[in-house]
């Protein structure tokens, strides 16, 4: 598909990403209710791999400020200043030292191995202490791919968390398909 024909689906009434990637969105739930409460180093950048609108990058910036957040995509349609449209498809971001990886590119259903490869890039450039979040699946199976890399890790599933804003609508939010990494 074109990117013409991306932008007519998502961002002109074909898929209603105005109202799939808001608030109840579980990157941003994530975001807004979790990742405050985590140890996430101090020094490093925090990524996200496909925006949606951005809701979520904001939430990252007020919390690590702007100069650390980065998020990427194919479309930036609100122009949020730290979205850059990229094509994950073909290229990886250039950050090296990431404290938070997001990645949430696509779906799992078609995308799979582009965020199996950004789930490899992630793992090689992020610093200690730092966490990836993934969906369980594609992690599962980096995990039986690389068993001796993954082992310098804490896995902790997102049903560990007894956060109730997370858990209002866990089928529409898909909270219970995503895992959150943590390289030691």
């Amino acid at each position: 598909m074109n990117y013409n024909e991306q932008w007519k689906d998502w961002f002109e009434g074909g898929k209603s990403m105005w109202s799939e990637y808001g608030y109840t969105y579980h990157s941003y739930l994530i975001a807004k209710h979790l990742i405050k409460n985590l140890d996430i180093p101090k020094k490093g950048d925090i990524v996200q791999l496909g925006t949606g609108i951005g809701i979520t990058i904001e939430e990252l910036c007020n919390q690590f400020g702007k100069k650390r957040v980065y998020g990427y995509d194919l479309f930036n349609p609100l122009q949020h200043p730290n979205i850059h449209t990229f094509d994950l498809s073909t290229d990886i971001p250039n950050n090296k030292g990431l404290a938070y990886t997001d990645i949430e590119v696509g779906s799992v259903k078609t995308h799979r191995d582009i965020r199996f490869e950004l789930f490899s890039w992630a793992w090689d450039y992020t610093v200690a202490g730092g966490y990836i979040l993934i969906n369980n699946s594609v992690a599962e199976d980096f995990k039986k791919k690389h068993p001796l890399v993954i082992q310098n890790s804490e896995w902790y599933p997102l049903n560990k968390y007894n956060i109730v804003q997370l858990w209002d609508n866990v089928h529409k939010n898909r909270l219970n398909t995503k895992t959150l990494i943590k390289k030691l």
